[in-house]
């Protein structure tokens, strides 16, 4: 969902081969059209109207299965009430990347509770470190409970069987 009908075409262009695609242009709209048969939301953040925020956490709430990779100008916001998105994309975002990212999160679907959250909290911190400055970082109670958050995600984990290059590409 992107506020650009431009955009929104392009993406949809972009991932037809490899996924059923609907492209919707507002929160609400988005919230219609969501069933248990959407896997994956590609959300902007800030649209018109209802936020992409108010969208996540709605779909959160009726759909907890479903993945959803905020795709934003708009840097995460540090905070640690930031509704829970699955992946982060700042734009501009290229065709590889959002072909990738789709692919990531559609295999991560397949991934238990414990390991999708680890995975989100780790993309969340990747995000955050790309685009706040080490100052910001280290003054900020909710990125030490972010590292916190991590650390008992993967306690819970079987850490031998996941010893995947993404997971200590997210985890490092």
């Amino acid at each position: 969902m992107d506020d650009d009908p431009d955009v929104a075409a392009a993406y949809e262009i972009w991932l037809r081969e490899s996924a059923e695609v609907r492209t919707v242009h507002g929160g609400e709209a988005a919230l219609d059209t969501l069933d248990e048969t959407v896997d994956i939301v590609l959300l902007d953040r800030h649209m018109p109207g209802r936020s992409g925020d108010a969208v996540a956490a709605d779909i959160r709430d009726r759909h907890p299965a479903c993945m959803i990779a905020a795709v934003s100008a708009a840097a995460p916001s540090i905070d640690a009430t930031e509704p829970p998105f699955d992946m982060y994309l700042r734009k501009p975002v290229s065709r590889a990347d959002l072909v990738t990212a789709v692919e990531t999160l559609q295999e991560r679907a397949s991934y238990g509770r414990t390991l999708r959250t680890l995975c989100a909290l780790a993309e969340k911190r990747v995000a955050l470190q790309e685009t706040k400055t080490k100052a910001q970082l280290r003054e900020s109670p909710a990125f030490d409970q972010l590292a916190t958050e991590i650390e008992l995600s993967w306690a819970e984990l079987d850490t031998e069987r996941f010893e995947s290059a993404e997971l200590r590409r997210l985890i490092a």
